[in-house]
């Protein structure tokens, strides 16, 4: 930090003293005032321009936002049947700042409780673990949503000891013949433990107490998908290893050992993402961890073949998601339709620098048809 410090003020000091020099030559070798005031006018023009272009790196044209802007607009033009490259949805959190990710979205073609979409999420403005808490909000076409009546977010109690830090984080929302709720509670101590809890509803606004499903500490357990097939469960999960696991389960009591998933053609680093059981098909959403977004697809559950790149485009000051930092996303078919939530936060310095200091995380929904990217 400090080299970097005295390095820009080297380079300030350069600056400067050239801004001098030129001035001093320009006073000495002009005979006219006029042209000389202007020549020194020029020149302080141009060595602010180049002051904030390299040393600030504050761009005065933004090159990259324009272009990025014809080719959204020239996405936009593709578009047909409601499809919508992205909208930033507006959902409210117990602590005021609507900031959240890691969302988890469920459909009912016929509602549930009187909504069709249910979403699970944990508020995380600025980053703060300590608002992690799962929270839910319903919505009847996946785009405005709301707090169901009844109920009170976020769903479990806050957890006022700080020391260790503990919070609940990375919520999956299931069903089966009720609403399922898993997620992990974390203890950052000497050494980070996860335990895997999972709480239950019938109507979406009662849960149960907290049930505790794992508590081994084997794994970190990140981005945690609950699958039911066959009456066996299929509990995948990211590692700090930039690995994808799964582990097995008939009775939820004994789990089997866990087993590293192969993607077909995928040569990138394992972040995040979400499975679910779509037409007797394990569908995967991944995320690596340069940010990039991809579908692939499992007859057996661990064997995943058919990756596809999602190149999406969002609205939101007109940026690419490949050029900002995405976490935990999720997805729902509703007919030939794909509904994409992906929740990002601007973090390059020459876009906004409030916007860097405190990251703010907001969920984008993105709808487009399956041709568009299902092999």
């Amino acid at each position: 930090m400090i080299k970097k410090i005295f390095k820009n003020k080297i380079i300030d000091c350069c600056i400067i003293l050239l801004d001098l020099v030129i001035i001093a030559l320009v006073c000495y070798f002009s005979h006219n005032k006029i042209f000389g005031i202007s020549l020194i006018i020029i020149i302080h023009l141009f060595l602010l321009i180049i002051f904030f272009l390299f040393v600030l790196k504050l761009p005065i044209i933004n090159y990259q936002k324009i272009r990025t802007k014809k080719i959204i607009n020239e996405k936009r033009k593709q578009l047909k049947n409601g499809e919508i490259y992205s909208k930033e949805l507006d959902i409210k959190t117990f602590d005021g700042s609507g900031s959240l990710t890691h969302p988890s979205v469920l459909y009912f073609e016929n509602g549930f409780n009187g909504y069709k979409f249910w979403m699970a999420f944990t508020p995380y403005d600025n980053e703060d673990v300590e608002l992690e808490n799962p929270c839910i909000v319903v919505s009847n076409d996946g785009i405005n949503w709301k707090i169901p009546d009844k109920i009170k977010n976020p769903l479990l109690k806050i957890i006022k000891i700080r020391t260790p830090l503990s919070y609940y984080n990375d919520p999956f929302l299931m069903y089966t013949d009720r609403l399922e709720l898993w997620y992990r509670y974390t203890i950052e101590d000497k050494k980070v433990k996860n335990y895997i809890y999972r709480i239950c509803s019938n109507d979406g606004i009662n849960w149960s107490k907290p049930e505790l499903m794992i508590n081994d500490n084997k794994s970190y357990y990140m981005s945690l998908s609950i699958v039911k097939k066959n009456n066996q469960y299929y509990m995948y999960y990211f590692d700090i290893d930039s690995t994808l696991n799964v582990r097995t389960s008939n009775d939820l009591i004994s789990w089997k050992k866990e087993s590293k998933i192969n993607v077909e053609g995928f040569n990138g680093k394992f972040w995040h993402g979400e499975v679910r059981l779509v037409e007797d098909y394990f569908e995967l959403l991944l995320m690596d961890r340069s940010n990039n977004l991809y579908f692939a697809k499992s007859k057996d559950g661990e064997k995943f073949k058919n990756l596809t790149n999602l190149n999406l485009y969002y609205t939101p000051r007109e940026y690419l998601y490949k050029n900002q930092h995405l976490y935990k996303s999720s997805f729902v078919y509703i007919e030939n339709k794909i509904y994409l939530y992906v929740p990002y936060v601007i973090t390059k310095l020459n876009y906004s620098i409030k916007r860097v200091f405190h990251k703010k995380w907001r969920l984008t929904i993105s709808i487009f048809s399956k041709e568009r990217v299902m092999k």
